[in-house]
């Protein structure tokens, strides 16, 4: 509606919008429900599809926050069927609605808050992690500020050694695998072991490719 595009446009409590945004073709309706139901203090309820389990479930929420992060727009809403505050990727609800209940929003929110022990999105137990940086890709990164829990650890001039206190999670893993050999897991051990598990089963993944297209 013509009310939900205001009010994409000029912002309103709790919220933050990018102005382009790289979501799935639902994501717009969808964000324009989630934004109105904010502003409006009304539950939303929707069928939300989970990729991990290839599963639907029905959801009732009390919208808290839409956020954009890791390209994407995201709720962060207190879920009655979890009973749990939860995150949800707009763009992955088959069914979204505004309910005529008054949602049970806390005062003074804090959206990033949602995000602090998240690498990007997907939060959990915060775990300290030290990744050692080699060759150009340290001083590449010498000075960027890559996550707010972020510190730098005595190293050489040739190494950067930057610890991190997050959730070890499948986005974490993915842009630990990103950077390439010059990154090094040097804690935990547990995940040093699954950097390299994957590491391998992506290489082989590709000699097994190669020998397909070989026949």
């Amino acid at each position: 509606s013509a009310d939900a595009f205001r009010v994409i446009q000029e912002g309103t409590e709790g919220l933050t919008v990018q102005p382009t945004t790289t979501d799935g073709k639902s994501a717009t309706n969808h964000l324009a429900t989630a934004i109105l139901a904010r502003q409006r203090r009304r539950k939303l309820r929707g069928r939300y599809y989970t990729p991990g389990s290839d599963t639907e479930s029905l959801r009732i929420l009390h919208p808290y926050a839409v956020i954009y992060r890791s390209r994407a727009h995201y709720l962060t809403a207190f879920c009655e069927t979890r009973g749990k505050e939860r995150t949800f990727r707009l763009d992955r609800f088959r069914t979204l609605e505004m309910l005529d209940e008054t949602a049970d929003i806390p005062a003074n929110y804090n959206p990033s808050a949602a995000f602090t022990n998240a690498w990007e999105v997907v939060g959990g137990r915060r775990t300290r992690v030290v990744i050692r940086l080699r060759g150009e890709l340290a001083r590449r990164m010498r000075d960027a500020q890559l996550h707010s829990s972020q510190k730098v650890l005595p190293s050489s001039s040739d190494l950067l050694d930057l610890q991190f206190s997050v959730a070890i999670s499948e986005e974490f893993v993915g842009w630990i695998l990103g950077l390439g050999p010059e990154a090094l897991v040097l804690s935990p051990q547990t995940l040093a072991t699954r950097i390299q598990t994957q590491a391998a089963a992506v290489a082989a993944s590709y000699g097994a490719e190669e020998e397909t297209v070989a026949k």
